[in-house]
C-alpha cells in the first residue's frame, strides 16, 4: 500500500491533496516528508 493511500484513509483533508512523499534528510531518526497542497477546484 502506498503512503498517500494510507494517509487518505486515516487523515483525509477535503480542501487539500497529498503531493510528493520522500524520506526527510538530516534527521537523526527516520522521518517522512509529505507535501500537502491546496486542491485545484
Amino acid at each position: 500500500m502506498q503512503i498517500k493511500t494510507i494517509l487518505n484513509r486515516v487523515q483525509k483533508f477535503n480542501s487539500f491533496v497529498y503531493g510528493k512523499v520522500r524520506w526527510a534528510k538530516g534527521e537523526q531518526e527516520a522521518a517522512i516528508d509529505v507535501e500537502l497542497r491546496p486542491r485545484k477546484n
